[in-house]
Order: C-alpha cells, then sequence, then structure tokens
C-alpha cells in the first residue's frame, strides 16, 4: 500500500494600492487553486497582507473573499514596505499552523487588523 500525502499550502503577499492589478491576480490564483484540487497539491489559504493601501484595494480583496473562503486578508492600516508586510504575513501563518482546529468560519468579516 502507497500512502499519498496531500501538501496543503499556505500562500501570503503583500499588496499595496493595487486596485488596478490584484483582481485579476486574484482570479489567476483562484483558477490554479481549481487545477490543484484533487491532486497531490493545494492551496489550503492565500493570506494576502493589505500593507495600508490608500485605494480600494481592500475593497476588492474583501469582495472577493466573500466567495473564496480560502483567502485571508490582513489591513495594516500603515504602510511599512514590503519586508514588514511579508513578515507580519509569516508571523500570521506561522499562527495558524500552529493552532489545532483553526476555523476561519468562527471569525467575523476574515479582515484582521494590525
Amino acid at each position: 500500500m502507497i500512502f499519498m500525502e496531500t501538501w496543503q499550502l499556505i500562500i501570503y503577499m503583500p499588496a499595496y494600492n493595487a486596485e488596478n492589478t490584484i483582481l485579476e491576480l486574484l482570479k489567476r490564483i483562484s483558477k490554479i487553486n481549481e487545477i490543484l484540487k484533487g491532486k497531490d497539491v493545494n492551496i489550503k489559504q492565500l493570506l494576502i497582507v493589505n500593507d495600508g493601501s490608500k485605494d480600494n484595494t481592500l475593497g476588492i480583496l474583501t469582495d472577493f473573499k466573500k466567495k473564496h473562503t480560502w483567502i485571508e486578508i490582513v489591513d495594516k492600516k500603515n504602510n511599512e514596505g514590503p519586508v514588514s508586510a511579508l513578515f507580519d504575513g509569516m508571523k500570521y501563518a506561522s499562527d495558524i499552523m500552529v493552532k489545532q482546529g483553526y476555523q476561519p468560519s468562527k471569525r467575523n468579516s476574515g479582515v484582521y487588523t494590525f
């Protein structure tokens, strides 16, 4: 008997004033996730750190998340740059991996603010 393990990926990325590009990127990642379903690898979570965007990036992310429960949003009120946003994403992703029984549906909006 061969044991097949499914790899669960958590992808995290920063976003800053990306209202002109973020929706197309989300659609592409969603399509990749659909292709991966039933394979040995799938995207467990896409964690996007909105790094203090002044445009409609957060609104676009929030609307897209309504139909894609595997997306989480961390909303930073102040822009601190992409490296800081990536580290915040790593901290949040590590927290998810450590907690047992993580259930995003128990959270109100799915948007976490720093």
